[in-house]
C-alpha cells in the first residue's frame, strides 16, 4: 500500500486537494481515476525525455508506467494560484530507487478542475 505524506496546509484549498489526489492516484497507478483530471487536449512535458499530447496518449504513457511500484510519495509543497499549481517531493520505489520531482500544472481555467498542461522535472537521487 502506498504511503503518502502531504503538507498539513493542504486541507482547505480545493485545488491543492486536487493536486494531492492526482499525485496519490499517480503513485497508486490508478489510471481510471487519473483520467478524470485530464482535459482532452492535455499536454504532458517530461523535461529531457518527451512531450505527450492528448488525453488518450497521456493515459497510455501513465498505463505503461504503472508497472513500476511506488512505496512512498512525499509531497514537500503544493502551491496554487489562479489556473496554475506546482508541487515537489520525492517518490521512493519498491526497488529502493528514489526520485526527486517537481511538477507544474495548468488548469483549463481559474475555476476549472481539468489539467491542460503538466510539466515534470524528475531526477534520480540514489
Amino acid at each position: 500500500m502506498l504511503k503518502v505524506s502531504i503538507p498539513t496546509r493542504c486541507e482547505n484549498s480545493p485545488k491543492k486537494k486536487l493536486i494531492v489526489d492526482f499525485n496519490r492516484y499517480f503513485g497508486e497507478g490508478d489510471i481510471q481515476a487519473l483520467s478524470h483530471f485530464l482535459d482532452e487536449k492535455v499536454i504532458w512535458q517530461l523535461i529531457g525525455k518527451q512531450t505527450v499530447k492528448g488525453k488518450e496518449n497521456v493515459i497510455q504513457l501513465m498505463d505503461e508506467m504503472k508497472g513500476v511500484e511506488v512505496n512512498e510519495l512525499i509531497l514537500e509543497s503544493v502551491i496554487t494560484h489562479g489556473k496554475e499549481a506546482a508541487t515537489n517531493g520525492t517518490m521512493i520505489m519498491a526497488n529502493g530507487d528514489q526520485y526527486a520531482f517537481a511538477d507544474i500544472y495548468e488548469f483549463t481555467s481559474v475555476t476549472g478542475n481539468l489539467l491542460q498542461k503538466i510539466t515534470s522535472y524528475t531526477i534520480k537521487t540514489n
